[in-house]
């Protein structure tokens, strides 16, 4: 019988993340599907090869979910690798039962998870932290232009991934020497800020918000 890797994760499919996870699962499970449709057919006759199989659970885009089913992954569906859920909060979460059950956790959907800390000490991120998302557009900025260009922000103060986001590029665009010129936070709408950035005359806008705000 050949051998099995067994993934174990949540996905938000319900709540306010379930745009956001139904991606995420989507993602995994083609990545899963072509493995096993191309790699392992073309190496069924090696004896290490091996069939990746998920195992998933909807954590409801909540934390004390998320928990239970991470209990579970690990404790009686003994997964063999755990990949976190979408969103920082969650993720946080999720690496913390890894920790406790000295398992690791990949994360793919947490920005402002960090490792610093003995409690997270299994985590392993496999993306960018929020406050870098805009270094490369800054960098392009400053290389395409003679003049420094007048910068504007403006980000959702509902959530701290915006503050994270709007802060890491007010940093390097410092470091930069590019001028911000406004920064503004908003709450649930962004209508009201606008006169105030268009005063400012910026040529570039960079916004840091939620999906619906997007």
């Amino acid at each position: 019988m050949p051998n099995r890797l067994r993934i174990g994760m949540t996905a938000s499919l319900t709540g306010k993340f379930a745009s956001m996870g139904s991606q995420a699962l989507a993602g995994v499970e083609s990545w899963i599907e072509d493995y096993n449709n191309t790699n392992y057919l073309n190496h069924s006759k090696n004896k290490d090869s091996f069939r990746i199989e998920l195992v998933y659970y909807d954590d409801h885009s909540s934390i004390k979910d998320t928990k239970s089913w991470y209990q579970q992954l690990i404790i009686k569906d003994k997964v063999d690798l755990l990949f976190g859920p979408y969103g920082s909060n969650l993720t946080k979460a999720a690496s913390l039962v890894a920790s406790e059950n000295n398992r690791v956790l990949w994360n793919h959907g947490g920005a402002l998870v960090s490792k610093s800390g003995a409690k997270l000490d299994k985590l392993i991120n496999i993306l960018s932290p929020a406050s870098s998302y805009f270094h490369g557009l800054l960098s392009l900025m400053k290389e395409s232009s003679t003049e420094p260009p007048r910068l504007a922000i403006f980000y959702s103060g509902q959530s701290l991934f915006g503050k994270a986001v709007a802060q890491g590029a007010i940093k390097q665009a410092r470091k930069l020497a590019i001028p911000v010129v406004v920064c503004l936070q908003y709450e649930t709408s962004t209508k009201d800020m606008l006169a105030t950035i268009n005063s400012m005359q910026p040529d570039v806008i960079i916004g840091a918000g939620q999906i619906q705000d997007d």
